[in-house]
């Protein structure tokens, strides 16, 4: 089998981290050595010293993330232990959510289950209109980690779309989400790439401003 891991390298003047999911089989669902990769690399020291922005994306404008990776889910029930799933993905989620830097994510195809909730982690997401959401986990049975829900709910509080989307566990399409300003910004498909990339560029011509001010705002 290919391996699947987390791809990092640097972008624009090495003023932004670029992390790529790279789990083609499974269209970069989040197995759990890419999470650790993930910990690994989000664990670094004076990352926020290094770099202004980190943008995730799938590996090559590949789909962002189909979810948790169902070979290790599979593997975690026979051995009835899906938890040690979740307190992978909490301790990657704990630390995103600490690190005073802007996290971008920047969503092609599928955002799906972890990938959807890793995204919603971020401060920003990019998103291609050919997109579809889901958080499947009503439907498959798992029950989503309260302090998953808590930072969603308090993130977006009031959210109709978001409570029943985990209720239901339907796809949503990225007009859907936007419009319930899950997401900030949609692209075509046609030209997402240069638009993304755009966004970005501009980003970071004003943003040494802003993160100061951000930050302060955020976290003190």
């Amino acid at each position: 089998t290919m391996p699947s891991n987390v791809i990092s390298s640097t972008n624009i003047d090495n003023n932004i981290l670029e992390i790529e999911f790279k789990n083609i089989r499974n269209n970069n669902a989040l197995s759990l050595l890419m999470l650790d990769d993930l910990l690994k690399i989000l664990s670094q020291k004076n990352l926020n010293k290094k770099y202004q922005v980190i943008v995730f994306k799938g590996y090559r404008n590949s789909p962002f993330s189909a979810g948790a990776d169902l070979n290790d889910i599979k593997m975690l029930k026979k051995i009835n232990n899906i938890e040690i799933y979740h307190k992978k993905l909490n301790a990657v989620l704990n630390k995103l959510k600490k690190l005073k830097i802007i996290k971008v994510s920047v969503i092609n195809d599928f955002c799906i289950g972890a990938g959807f909730i890793f995204a919603m982690y971020t401060d920003i997401c990019i998103v291609n209109d050919n997109c579809l959401f889901s958080i499947p986990a009503s439907k498959l049975n798992i029950k989503l980690p309260k302090s998953q829900l808590d930072f969603m709910f308090n993130k977006f509080p009031k959210n109709k779309l978001l409570k029943e989307v985990i209720l239901t566990g339907r796809k949503f399409t990225a007009s859907e989400a936007l419009n319930f300003n899950l997401i900030n910004v949609v692209y075509q498909n046609k030209n997402f790439k240069k638009k993304y990339l755009e966004f970005l560029s501009n980003f970071m011509k004003n943003n040494n401003k802003i993160t100061d001010h951000y930050f302060k705002k955020l976290y003190y």
